[in-house]
């Protein structure tokens, strides 16, 4: 027998999600570990570019001091030669830069912005005059080009008596933002080694306790055993109120799962014990239960009859009928009823009375139908034989009526014939009376034999549409007429 829709398999279709333990648990794992390495990463690339960005902006400002110094030296010793005009001089006091590897040129310039001296670091190369910005009243510097250029007016007695132009290059910050990258790199590596062992440290307790949820569910989802209980953990935190709340829920469940049995129990027990083939179909109209009479009568298998399979023993016939009727009654919502034959398993057709009510949700949704198929056969052989012995009935007592209506002029025409023989003389006016009588017999021969052509006639319309029913008072009024006259004779 087909099993009977139960309540909570939709949460048993939810838990078999749990039945890829294997998955589920390296997919949890992973996610944690994943997890952990980036905040950790994360976290040290912060720091990293923070501090790159502290180390950058220090060796910025180290170098314009270092500029600055430089430049305020040399303006201190070539101002006597700016006065003086010793090139020489100049020069001398800019060739002391070359301890400074980083700096590629330097030059003084006269108050007219005139090359005065200069310094190249590639003295191979070719030596030309870097054009000075206007005459400034104070140091300035920029970045230009991975370059870095400081402008110092020379100031003697508060006259501005020359300029010192220092542009250096930025290898050092180059070099030493090389290897804070290295650095940075090597801590950032260890920190994620780091980050990993200890995620998988953590993470253990963090997912041992939900793998073990998740078991146990996959368990339940496989045997359907609701008495089965998460194991609680010693910690109060959340994943401790996720379990108590899981096994509060598999409680109520397994109280809903042991009163849906004890009903369904009941149900069966009700439906088979009825005389009636009981079923159960879906909102759709397909069939998902029957009782245990239906496949005793149908003789079918139950992977036969689900779903539409019910049409295999209706008559062909009549089955576009009760496709038709049917499928109104699914798109309406209305209560089916309906006469029609099933085939048994002996290959004979009995009519039954089809009743399908909708049973409907709290919303008004048709959520499936409940029918009955009751065999009305013999109580139709019965009405049928019924209605032939009330027309027996009925025509028993129309042959009644009619030989009482035939005897009673047969009795009067008997009485005119002796009538006739005892007094010859008024013979003639008792054949003509006896005439009419015969033809009173005629003419109820006639409607007789109409009426039995014509069987749908009811008999008590028939008499009183031929006035048959004050006849009877006629013809005794004139057999007692007659046998005055005779008596008076």
């Amino acid at each position: 027998m087909a099993e009977m829709p139960r309540v909570h398999e939709p949460f048993a279709r939810r838990m078999t999600l749990m039945q890829k333990m294997p998955k589920v648990r390296e997919s949890l794992a992973r996610r944690i570990t994943v997890l952990n390495i980036m905040v950790s990463a994360a976290a040290v690339v912060l720091a990293c570019v923070a501090f790159l960005a502290y180390e950058v902006n220090s060796f910025r400002v180290n170098i314009d001091n270092d500029l600055s110094i430089q430049a305020q030296i040399i303006g201190s010793n070539a101002a006597s030669a700016l006065i003086f005009s010793d090139r020489a001089s100049a020069e001398k006091t800019l060739a002391a830069l070359q301890a400074s590897p980083h700096i590629t040129y330097a030059a003084i310039y006269t108050p007219t912005r005139q090359f005065f001296a200069g310094y190249w670091r590639d003295k191979r190369g070719e030596r030309e005059a870097l054009p000075v910005p206007p005459t400034l009243t104070s140091e300035s510097h920029w970045f230009a080009n991975w370059n870095v250029t400081l402008v110092r007016p020379i100031v003697f007695d508060g006259k501005n008596i020359g300029t010192v132009y220092i542009r250096s290059d930025l290898q050092g910050l180059i070099s030493r933002a090389g290897s804070y990258a290295l650095l940075l790199a090597s801590i950032l590596v260890f920190s994620l080694i780091a980050a990993l062992l200890a995620s998988r440290v953590w993470q253990r307790k963090i997912t041992q306790p939900i793998i073990v949820l998740t078991e146990t569910a996959r368990i339940i989802s496989r045997d359907r055993n609701y008495a089965l209980r998460a194991t609680p953990t010693s910690s109060d935190d959340e994943i401790a109120f996720l379990i108590g709340s899981f096994n509060e829920m598999l409680s109520e469940i397994q109280i809903r799962d042991t009163t849906l049995q004890e009903s369904e129990r009941q149900f069966r027990t009700l439906a088979d014990s009825l005389p009636q083939l009981t079923w159960i179909a879906e909102a759709d109209g397909a069939i998902s239960w029957y009782n245990h009479r239906w496949y005793e009568y149908t003789g079918a298998s139950p992977e036969a009859m689900m779903g539409w399979g019910w049409k295999s023993v209706h008559d062909p016939a009549r089955l576009p009928e009760v496709v038709e009727k049917w499928t109104a009654s699914i798109k309406t919502g209305q209560r089916f009823t309906m006469i029609f034959p099933l085939r048994g398993k002996d290959n004979t057709f009995r009519d039954f009375l089809t009743i399908a009510v909708p049973v409907r949700d709290s919303t008004g949704q048709v959520v499936r139908w409940f029918g009955t198929n009751t065999d009305v056969t013999e109580q139709r052989r019965s009405e049928e034989a019924l209605r032939q012995t009330e027309k027996l009935a009925a025509t028993g007592r129309l042959a009644a009526s009619i030989a009482h209506e035939i005897n009673n002029p047969l009795e009067a025409l008997t009485n005119l014939i002796y009538l006739a023989r005892k007094n010859p003389a008024k013979s003639e006016s008792y054949l003509a009376i006896a005439d009419q009588e015969l033809d009173h017999i005629a003419e109820i021969t006639k409607h007789t034999l109409g009426f039995y052509r014509d069987t749908t006639t009811p008999v008590r319309q028939w008499l009183q549409h031929h006035n048959y029913a004050a006849r009877p008072r006629q013809f005794q009024y004139v057999r007692v007429t007659l046998f005055e006259r005779r008596d008076d004779s």
